[in-house]
């Protein structure tokens, strides 16, 4: 069965996840691919919800910044000797 789920913010295009990229539990994103993902964030530049564009700003893949936005606090506490 395939299910969809759309992400969508204001300005943003929406954004459609099939589940089964968003089961990718046993990914693991390493220090540097978190800390790309924070210094997106911390700049500003973007709303994080808009996945093509912090896709290409941090050269994640869709799947990976998923990851990271369910699991934020765990990789934050994983990588907190110097990020964030």
């Amino acid at each position: 069965m395939l299910v969809t789920i759309v992400l969508s913010c204001t300005g943003c295009i929406k954004q459609e996840l099939n589940i089964q990229e968003l089961k990718m539990s046993k990914m693991q994103i390493s220090k540097q691919q978190f800390q790309s993902y924070v210094d997106v964030q911390m700049s500003g530049v973007t709303n994080m919800y808009n996945a093509t564009l912090v896709s290409q700003l941090t050269g994640l893949t869709k799947p990976e910044l998923i990851n990271i936005m369910q699991n934020y606090d765990t990789y934050k506490k994983q990588y907190s000797d110097d990020t964030v």
